[in-house]
């Protein structure tokens, strides 16, 4: 019988579902990006200490999304985008932008 001779062979049993990867990929963005915001709500509750909650929310979010964009410019640009002075820039402007808020919530 030929055919038990095709079935003594080593088979490769593995198989993927379509799409599984992109989810492996998704779900390891999202542990990155969870971690991110407890890292930047930690250090903008540690530096400023007059901000409420939702200023802490609004100034962290902005941080990511902005953070983002800079990545995405890069793709985009490619080497022609500074990373290290874009993100030095934008440091600034969140770092300014929750002084501000938080001056708006002592008075």
């Amino acid at each position: 019988m030929a055919g038990l001779g095709v079935a003594s062979e080593d088979t490769d049993d593995t198989f993927t579902i379509p799409g599984s990867e992109s989810q492996q990929a998704l779900d390891t963005l999202g542990r990155v990006y969870q971690a991110a915001d407890q890292k930047i709500t930690e250090v903008v509750r540690t530096l400023i200490l007059d901000l409420d909650e939702g200023a802490v929310r609004t100034i962290t979010t902005y941080a990511l999304a902005g953070a983002d964009g800079l990545f995405v410019q890069r793709e985009i640009s490619g080497d022609a985008v500074d990373l290290v002075a874009m993100f030095e820039l934008h440091a600034q402007l969140v770092y300014e932008a929750a002084m501000r808020m938080a001056g708006g919530n002592s008075g």
